[in-house]
């Protein structure tokens, strides 16, 4: 018995109905664009622990999201200037990262921060994270600096209208 092979089509449709007045061609940068949008708030549920955390005390509620919100944002930030031109979730870069080895010592009024890179992407990134420490210690020069006071309510002062 002889089996003829016949070719398969498969047609895939998609069919878009919306109110916009712009044309189908806009359609998917928009797509994407909310997609965008929505990754990081995704990325933060499931990866960071913004899920859901109870307890059965309401107070600590807010401290623990402003804390993992803080995480976060110091997190992509750090691989967003050490590696530009693409995100980086937690769940690839956690792994890498903690081959980060860094330690803080204090000498003469000055606070040095030496930072060890374990893994084999380290001489790429070198440069990378130079440039960070040089825009960091810019930022640190040039920024606002606040009081104890508007650290911990996170004012500044005559900031309010």
């Amino acid at each position: 018995m002889e089996i003829s092979s016949c070719e398969v089509i498969d047609y895939e449709y998609q069919i878009l109905i919306t109110h916009l007045p712009n044309g189908v061609e806009t359609l998917a940068p928009t797509y994407r664009a909310r997609g965008d949008a929505e990754n990081p708030l995704a990325e933060l549920k499931n990866q960071w622990g913004w899920g859901g955390f109870t307890t059965q005390v309401l107070a600590p509620g807010p401290h623990t999201a402003r804390l993992i919100a803080l995480g976060y944002n110091g997190w992509s930030l750090y691989h967003r200037l050490v590696e530009p031109g693409q995100h980086h979730e937690a769940i690839t870069s956690r792994p890498r990262s903690l081959g980060d080895v860094a330690k803080q010592s204090d000498h003469a009024g000055q606070r040095r921060l030496t930072v060890r890179l374990l893994y084999a992407d380290a001489p790429d990134l070198k440069p990378r994270i130079i440039a960070f420490v040089h825009w960091w210690q810019a930022l640190l020069t040039t920024a606002e600096q606040f009081t104890p006071v508007e650290r911990c309510t996170g004012l500044s002062v005559g900031s309010w209208p």
